[in-house]
């Protein structure tokens, strides 16, 4: 096998278009880098004969089941087969690491504002993570006083994250909130009447308090959802054209503006598009909620709904100096906290296209 040809299964690797023998035979280089990884450099490696011990064990495994739901080795899963191109390609991992170019994008972080009903706004602490409502006033989780007067009075709280950051909240009944970047919850300081309601722009995951007296409605563009004491994910954000709801305990009724409504059980995901249509699908919870995990898990996602995902935690700006299908995708799992630059790199590896970064906007260009 020839480098542009292990370069070609890498890529569909990726992509999750390989067949059975050849996702086999990456993972196999993936199980030889780690038994080696003690040495010093890849570049010492003997390359045939990793590809003919390799091909020995596809032979040996050849009738063995298979995992039915395989998802790609990465740890930072994506960099293990990162590794495994670079040794295609004759490089060691180190040396591709300690020079990929530096973008300056950082990581998000614990940054919000809270806007109070009369419109001041409070810049919460980026050194808490979230901060919760009690009967007589609001405090960090760490039960440190926010420096702020008449919050509790306020009879609606905005509570904003901006790009590159997340916060949580709990609410007055309890319910807990994590809210993604660039995301606005808006609630009141107390819950009255028969019902709970917050409405939410951008992405959220709940664990609502159960009151059976209460039903905890969440008001979303064109959607609203009703529980009494679950687990779910909302993305909603403006720019989608699409919210998903996602299940992870207990059950919720999804409903758009025409009425139309569907129950949700565990493992379930509802989609709403632009023209009102409510449809319900499998989800794969580990992708749905991964954001809250501290981590990014791609599927076959399309290139320009990774590259949102990661403009808003990472606060960069994407333009496009051409159309990109939805038929370019891409596969992965990486944590937030790691370097964006190499992940653009990678993409650019194994897709058919390419970046250009010029201070905080990555412009992007079909190969």
């Amino acid at each position: 096998m020839k480098r542009k040809e292990v370069i070609a299964l890498v890529r569909r690797y990726l992509k999750g278009d390989c067949t059975a023998e050849e996702r086999a035979l990456v993972e196999s280089w993936n199980n030889d880098y780690f038994a080696r990884q003690k040495a010093e450099a890849l570049a010492d490696w003997d390359y045939d004969q990793i590809k003919h011990d390799v091909f020995k064990k596809i032979i040996a495994q050849k009738d063995q089941p298979l995992s039915k739901k395989p998802r790609p080795l990465y740890t930072n899963r994506w960099v293990q087969v990162a590794a495994i191109l670079l040794i295609a390609c004759g490089i060691t991992f180190y040396y591709y690491k300690q020079n990929t170019k530096q973008t300056g994008f950082q990581p998000g972080s614990n940054r919000a504002v809270l806007t109070l009903a009369d419109g001041r706004k409070i810049s919460l602490d980026s050194a808490k993570a979230g901060i919760q409502i009690n009967d007589e006033d609001i405090k960090y989780n760490d039960g440190t006083a926010i420096k702020a007067k008449a919050i509790v009075n306020s009879t609606m709280l905005t509570l904003s994250t901006p790009k590159g950051g997340q916060y949580q909240i709990i609410l007055e009944d309890g319910t807990k909130v994590w809210l993604n970047a660039q995301s606005t919850i808006t609630y009141p300081s107390r819950f009255s009447g028969d019902t709970r309601t917050v409405s939410l722009e951008g992405e959220a995951y709940f664990e609502i308090k159960e009151d059976k007296s209460k039903p905890f409605n969440v008001i979303s563009k064109n959607q609203e959802i009703s529980v009494l004491g679950t687990s779910f994910n909302v993305e909603a954000y403006a720019e989608n054209k699409t919210i998903q709801t996602t299940l992870t305990s207990g059950s919720v009724l999804v409903a758009n503006l025409q009425g139309k409504s569907i129950t949700l059980v565990p493992g379930e995901q509802s989609t709403l598009q632009e023209n009102g249509g409510l449809t319900k699908q499998q989800a794969d919870l580990d992708e749905a909620i991964s954001w809250k995990n501290g981590e990014f898990v791609f599927t076959k996602e399309p290139v320009q709904a990774v590259l949102r995902k990661l403009a808003r935690w990472y606060n960069f700006e994407v333009s496009y100096a051409e159309q990109i299908p939805d038929s370019e995708t891409f596969s992965g799992t990486l944590s937030r906290y790691d370097n964006v630059a190499i992940l653009l790199d990678m993409m650019q590896q194994v897709g058919d296209i390419r970046f250009e970064v010029n201070g905080r906007n990555v412009k992007v260009y079909r190969k």
